[in-house]
C-alpha cells in the first residue's frame, strides 16, 4: 500500500465541481466587524437636520451637547450635515489571502434635507485607512482625502490593493461627503478570492449611511437659513450662552449673530 503525504486532492461533486473543504470558512471572503458612525465635530463641525419639522423645548434643548450632537439627532431621524464618518473593520474570511480590489458607494440622491436644522459648524496614529467618496459625482470611487482644504485627492485604488489573510483585520475610515444633495449610500466592495473579484455591499447595518448638504442659500456668505423650517443653533454660534442649542427665526438668522432665541 502506498500512503500520500502532504498532497491535497480536492472533493469533487457528482457534477465534477470542487467542493469547499470541511474546514474553508463559508459566507463572503470579507466578514463586516464592525461599522461605527464618528462625530465630524473636528472637520466639518456637529451639524444635522431632519426632513421634517422638530420642536424641541428650551428645557430638552439644554440637555443636548453641542460637542456631541449626533448620540442625540441621530438616533430620532438626524442627519450628518456635508459628511458623514464611519469606521468599518473587516476581516479576512478565507484560508487563502483575499485581496480588496476597489470600494465605491452605491447612491440614492435627492435635494439637501430642509425640515430642521441643528447648526454647530467647526471652529476651525494607527493603522486605519481612510477614504472619501464625493456623492456628487456619478459612481463614485474611493479617494484619498486631503482635508477641506486640498479636497479630494486622487483614486485610492489605482496605486493599491489591501491584501487580507485569514482572520486579519483592517480598519477604514470612510467619508461620504456631499455639498449639494441630500444622499443614501452603501459601500461596495470588490474581492479577488480563488482567482474570481466578487462584491460586498456594506452599510450602517441594516440601514444605508447618510449625509445631506446645507442648501446653497445657507451655504452663502450671508448665511440665508430661509430654506428651513426650524432652526436651532449652537456652539460657535451661541457663545454667550455657552454653546447650548437655541431656537431661532431661520427666516431672519444670519451667521454668526449670536444665536438670539426666537421669542
Amino acid at each position: 500500500m502506498t500512503i500520500a503525504t502532504g498532497v491535497a486532492i480536492p472533493l469533487l461533486s457528482s457534477s465534477g465541481q470542487k467542493v469547499l473543504d470541511a474546514h474553508e470558512p463559508g459566507g463572503s471572503p470579507v466578514k463586516v466587524d464592525s461599522v461605527a458612525l464618528q462625530s465630524n465635530i473636528d472637520l466639518k463641525g456637529d451639524s444635522f437636520a431632519f426632513p421634517q419639522p422638530v420642536t424641541a423645548t428650551p428645557d430638552q434643548l439644554r440637555g443636548i451637547s453641542p460637542f456631541d450632537l449626533g448620540s442625540w439627532a441621530r438616533p430620532r431621524g438626524g442627519v450628518d450635515v456635508g459628511m458623514v464618518m464611519a469606521q468599518i473593520v473587516l476581516t479576512g474570511n478565507r484560508k487563502t489571502p483575499v485581496r480588496i480590489l476597489d470600494m465605491r458607494a452605491v447612491s440614492k440622491c435627492s435635494a439637501p434635507l430642509t425640515g430642521t436644522l441643528f447648526y454647530s459648524p467647526t471652529a476651525g496614529a494607527d493603522d486605519t485607512i481612510r477614504v472619501a467618496f464625493d456623492l456628487d459625482q456619478p459612481n463614485p470611487q474611493a479617494r484619498a482625502w486631503s482635508g477641506w482644504e486640498r479636497g479630494f485627492g486622487g483614486l485610492y485604488f489605482d496605486s493599491k490593493t489591501v491584501s487580507l489573510k485569514h482572520k486579519e483585520h483592517q480598519t477604514f475610515q470612510v467619508l461620504g461627503i456631499t455639498e449639494r444633495k441630500s444622499c443614501e449610500f452603501r459601500i461596495q466592495l470588490s474581492v479577488l478570492t480563488d482567482g474570481k473579484t466578487v462584491t460586498k455591499l456594506v452599510g450602517n447595518g441594516s440601514q444605508p449611511f447618510k449625509v445631506t448638504a446645507l442648501t446653497e442659500h445657507t451655504k452663502a456668505a450671508t448665511g440665508n437659513f430661509s430654506d428651513y423650517h426650524r432652526l436651532y443653533v449652537g456652539g460657535v454660534e451661541n457663545l454667550e450662552g455657552r454653546g447650548a442649542f437655541v431656537n431661532v427665526d431661520p427666516a431672519t438668522y444670519k451667521s454668526g449673530s449670536g444665536g438670539q432665541p426666537t421669542n
